[in-house]
């Protein structure tokens, strides 16, 4: 694209290919694409950051799911922590509820302006990430066996894959929701 600056989305299910249409779009972009991986910033604000605002997070998860934590920075165990929120849905809406705000605060000082962006998440227009962009929606969407094969790759196995993507919505509800909240969007 040239001319006007945009901050576009791509949304979909795990495995379904978002990051590898974010770095293609990259390479063929007419200007510097910054893609931003939420996911990413998550995993940095969780288990490596030690940024004062970081640990008042991993403070508040560890209060809220009574977890211990070890020193002063409140590293929690990550693998009791995930098996912990993925056990239910009231305990995976309860840790975004928390982990979305600062995750949001964090993408919204990153994202450069006067630079083509890409915000890349799974729950892009769930989490509200939609409010940053002034571009589309990209929604993707395949099949389970190719996800599944493609989770096996990822040392993300049957089990784990199973307990992760059933709390994600079906396409329909993200272009329900899209159409509801007067998204711009594209399948």
């Amino acid at each position: 694209m040239e001319g006007a600056v945009v901050i576009f989305g791509i949304t979909g299910r795990m495995g379904s290919g978002k990051t590898t249409l974010a770095c293609g779009l990259q390479r063929c972009w007419a200007t510097p694409l910054q893609i931003f991986e939420v996911d990413a910033l998550r995993r940095h604000a969780l288990w490596s950051s030690e940024s004062r605002h970081h640990v008042q997070l991993r403070q508040q998860l560890a209060a809220a799911f009574r977890l211990p934590t070890e020193t002063d920075k409140c590293w929690m165990e990550r693998e009791r922590f995930t098996q912990l929120i993925f056990s239910t849905r009231e305990l995976f809406e309860q840790c975004r509820t928390i982990v979305t705000p600062v995750l949001q605060l964090d993408l919204r000082s990153s994202v450069p302006s006067g630079h083509d962006s890409v915000i890349v998440w799974a729950y892009l227009v769930e989490e509200e990430y939609d409010r940053l962009l002034d571009g589309p929606v990209l929604i993707l969407d395949c099949d389970d066996a190719t996800v599944q094969q493609r989770m096996a790759t990822a040392d993300l196995g049957p089990d784990q894959w199973a307990r992760r993507s059933c709390y994600e919505p079906t396409l329909a509800q993200r272009l329900d929701l899209c159409v509801r909240e007067g998204i711009p969007h594209q399948l």
